[in-house]
């Protein structure tokens, strides 16, 4: 709605005489005058600041990136400015500094698979409007990393997947294949520490989350040391914890929603690899 004082009432405005505005409280205003033709100026917020936009962004606003187009360009901000073709995915562009929100996969410790969404509902834990997805796949000799090939995958607009991928591939040194077994030994533990919660809740051994947690808490304060030894690179002990564990009988467990499988046999799959 518009609103604007004048002197004279135009053709279809409506005079209003209750508004009363602190500043100026005698005048009468116009409800949705005609407005003279004129130059519209396009304004934006540049870090707290209001500016006038460029005449890149305000074609951007008047003529709005046509359909099919690929996702990321909604989040680019002015970067998109120098785009020629909107239906070609950015390859070189750093879409790791954008505010998207990552989901990640991880299958025994290795991260497998990573898609970067526009949104996230924390109430209902659901990712939504996909931009771009990574897909790891890894290569060991005698249990050392030696290379990880990577698939970069674009979205359109639409959500589905773009054609036009990138690879990428990376070699491991000594040096950073040591460190990134060390990061893949404390992934699994990670993994295995939430997997138990959920299994003793599927279960039944727990009736309550808080209670599932005050039970895989203490059982991994039982296993603390064979952890430790487990993350320097020994797991003989902590495989051999869990297999001759007959203290905590909830470990025979099975878990219906795991094929059956008991807790035991879930947590040696995971750190057993």
């Amino acid at each position: 709605m518009i609103v604007v004082s004048k002197n004279n009432p135009q053709d279809g405005a409506i005079l209003i005489n209750e508004i009363n505005i602190a500043n100026y409280p005698d005048t009468e205003w116009w409800h949705e005058p005609i407005l003279p033709d004129c130059n519209f100026r396009y304004w934006k917020n540049d870090n707290g600041t209001l500016a006038e936009m460029t005449a890149e962004e305000k074609d951007l606003v008047d003529n709005p990136i046509p359909s099919p187009y690929v996702k990321i360009y909604d989040y680019m901000g002015s970067a998109i400015y120098d785009i020629k073709d909107f239906a070609v995915p950015p390859k070189n562009f750093p879409y790791n500094v954008l505010p998207l929100y990552k989901k990640e996969t991880l299958v025994k410790g290795d991260l497998i698979e990573a898609i970067c969404y526009g949104n996230y509902d924390d109430s209902t834990d659901t990712f939504s409007i996909p931009i771009v997805k990574e897909v790891r796949t890894y290569f060991m000799d005698s249990g050392i990393y030696t290379s990880r090939p990577m698939t970069i995958t674009w979205y359109w607009d639409d959500g589905t997947e773009h054609p036009d991928t990138k690879s990428k591939l990376k070699y491991y040194t000594p040096r950073k294949a040591m460190a990134a077994i060390k990061k893949k030994r404390a992934n699994i533990i990670d993994t295995v520490s939430t997997n138990l919660i959920g299994y003793l809740l599927m279960t039944g051994e727990a009736s309550t989350k808080e209670d599932a947690v005050v039970i895989a808490k203490a059982y991994l304060d039982n296993i603390d040391i064979e952890v430790g030894k487990y993350l320097k690179g020994t797991e003989s002990s902590l495989i051999g914890n869990v297999t001759n564990d007959v203290i905590h009988t909830w470990l025979n467990n099975a878990v219906t929603q795991a094929g059956g499988l008991t807790i035991r046999a879930l947590i040696l799959n995971e750190i057993d690899y």
